[in-house]
């Protein structure tokens, strides 16, 4: 064995072996303080005993101490990388995407909030409004939360909204027995009676009121049951909503004459408005003329009593002086509220005369 005195051989020699491989050859200490090193570094075959200043030994575990912090370093900064790294894949994968519907129509029941999700990615939450309720307008927020977890025990988490309207467009529908309805004049007449039905889809029935208030209908009527005449009856219905519709439907009260009325056998009478009598002519060219001034054949068709008297809508059609008479003015004849459509000779000679259309 050979001793090393020098502290500078001493220096060189520990440092080349305290570095190498990260001090992993073996070093064995003595009683006295100092260590026995392999003999290649003192030049022989055996290990030799070398005494070295207790400095030297802290400098070398100083210098472990300091590889061993780097490591450890570089491990902790490679793990909150990849944690990272991890949540924000986590957070691009999260997704939920919604179907095209966020209008319903108002009417009975609810919708499922989770039914308006066409997919998602993660597991869903709804955290407002799980259901929308159709008996109630208005816009809802829906609000959902998609999240997941990682292996570093991290959760990420997305919140998406969806605005839903719930609208009333469905109208309320009014039924009418008849388009047009006929009284003679003084009869008693109720314009409700010509009403089958109002209702609204979601609402069901809806109930008169004077004042048409939502969820009831009104009934607005001109009728003059005491003066022959055609009147307007207009049935107006709301529903809860607001939503309004009209229907009118017409009144025609009959004039009504006691006298003697013009008839096949007595060819002249002197009726309600003078003396009356009768012709048949063809009537195309009269109706052509009457149309012209605005007397369609949806509201005034033509037609022929039963009574042989020719009609055009609920009227008589009378030839009349039209100095003082004009066309498509209406009169009291003794077989019904006339119109007059035609004149003719006889006006010259009698002004207040009237020639009745009829098929006699």
């Amino acid at each position: 064995m050979s001793i090393v005195n020098t502290e500078s051989d001493q220096s060189l020699k520990l440092r080349e072996y305290l570095l190498e491989d990260g001090f992993r050859k073996p070093v064995h200490h003595l009683e006295d303080g100092g260590l026995i090193l392999p003999s290649w570094i003192t030049d022989e075959v055996k290990p030799v005993e070398i005494h070295l200043p207790m400095g030297w030994i802290a400098a070398g575990l100083l210098v472990l101490c300091l590889l061993g912090a780097a490591f450890g370093i570089k491990a902790l900064e490679t793990y909150e990388e990849n944690r990272q790294i991890s949540y924000v894949n986590m957070m691009d994968s999260l997704s939920l995407e919604f179907t095209d519907t966020d209008v319903f129509e108002y009417g009975t029941g609810t919708v499922s909030a989770e039914s308006l999700v066409k997919n998602y990615n993660g597991s869903l939450e709804i955290l407002q409004n799980e259901t929308i309720d159709l008996t109630k307008t208005g816009l809802s927020q829906i609000v959902y939360r998609v999240s997941m977890e990682d292996s570093y025990n991290q959760t990420a988490q997305k919140e998406f909204i969806r605005n839903v309207r719930v609208m009333d467009t469905v109208l309320p529908e009014i039924e009418l027995q008849e388009a047009k309805v006929s009284i003679n004049a003084g009869d008693e007449f109720d314009p409700l009676s010509n009403i089958v039905s109002v209702s609204d889809a979601a609402d069901g029935n809806l109930v008169y009121s004077e004042t048409g208030a939502p969820g009831t209908y009104r009934v607005i009527s001109e009728v003059n049951n005491k003066t022959a005449g055609s009147y307007p009856v207009t049935v107006e219905a709301t529903d809860v909503n607001g939503n309004t519709v009209t229907e009118t439907y017409t009144v025609n009260v009959r004039y009504v004459y006691s006298g003697t009325a013009l008839n096949p056998f007595i060819g002249t009478v002197n009726g309600p408005s003078g003396k009356e009598t009768y012709y048949n002519l063809p009537m195309g060219g009269i109706i052509s003329i009457m149309r012209g001034m605005g007397f369609s054949e949806k509201e005034y068709p033509y037609w022929i009593r039963e009574d042989g008297v020719k009609m055009l809508g609920d009227y008589v059609m009378v030839a009349a002086n039209l100095n003082i008479r004009p066309r498509g003015s209406t009169i009291p004849t003794s077989l019904g509220m006339g119109l007059v459509c035609d004149t003719g000779g006889f006006a010259s000679r009698n002004a207040t005369q009237l020639d009745i259309a009829v098929d006699w």
